[in-house]
């Protein structure tokens, strides 16, 4: 092989690796507009309101989520060890892991060995007042719910 055919051959080789080098303008430029496209969605959820009602629906599941959570956990320690005599409602709430933010707007009661009713009273921290419970009837499988009027004493 001559020289010139060696330095042509040198330089089409360096080509080939030019045209294989890292872009780091384009990539920068990439990496933007990425960041841009993720900040405008996360910008359109964060600005969003809640729809009509959503909260008062949270708050209105808050006690019947946290009851049937106390239920599990008394019927797992009764299958598990027996009836559960002196397993209290505190050790129950840590055990279903129930949120400080439910904690604070209602306290809980569990009536009767084996539980009959478990029973969710609102403190004066929740929305509508205190003095409302939310009663499960393990009888009947059912919900009650009752609402403290203004005006009524127990």
């Amino acid at each position: 092989m001559s020289d010139e055919e060696l330095k042509k051959a040198t330089e089409k080789g360096t080509e080939r690796e030019s045209a294989k080098k890292f872009n780091l303008p384009l990539f920068v430029g990439i990496v933007i507009l990425v960041a841009l496209v993720i900040i405008a969605v996360l910008t359109l959820f964060v600005g969003v309101p809640e729809p009509a009602g959503y909260q008062e629906i949270v708050e209105e599941n808050q006690p019947q989520a946290a009851l049937m959570a106390l239920r599990t956990n008394y019927m797992t320690k009764m299958q598990t060890e027996g009836l559960p005599e002196d397993y209290s409602v505190e050790e129950a709430i840590r055990d279903a892991a129930i949120e400080d933010y439910v904690l604070r707007d209602w306290t809980f009661i569990v009536e009767g060995m084996p539980p009959m009713r478990y029973i969710a009273v609102s403190t004066s921290e929740f929305a509508e007042g205190e003095g409302n419970q939310v009663i499960y009837n393990e009888e009947t499988g059912e919900f009650v719910c009752i609402r403290k009027q203004e005006g009524l004493e127990d």
